[in-house]
């Protein structure tokens, strides 16, 4: 088995992560989870799909791809901060009722 079909095999795991990720998200099997930690979750695996997509790239070419418009690895990042920005009203919103 060569590298690039190695890398390939990878890639259609990281397939089937990603629709499994989607499917149980948001046909309710995560139900006390917060729609926006959902979303994040979506984004993130979304970005770390694209940076598979971009090492099995490098792998092939050599070389990365130029983004020219926006780059979509940055969608994992986006994610975890969707994720942390929930937590973060999460907590807040309870230390207001604990105030009170």
């Amino acid at each position: 088995m060569t590298l690039i079909h190695w890398l390939m095999s990878i890639l259609v795991i990281e397939l089937i992560s990603v629709f499994t990720v989607a499917f149980l998200a948001f046909s309710g099997f995560f139900t006390d989870m917060r729609m926006l930690s959902k979303v994040g979750i979506f984004v993130m695996t979304t970005g770390l799909m694209v940076q598979v997509m971009r090492s099995l790239h490098f792998f092939e070419y050599g070389a990365y791809p130029v983004d020219t418009l926006f780059p979509l690895w940055i969608t994992k990042d986006i994610g975890a901060s969707i994720i942390i920005f929930d937590l973060a009203l999460l907590h807040f919103r309870r230390a207001k009722e604990c105030l009170e």
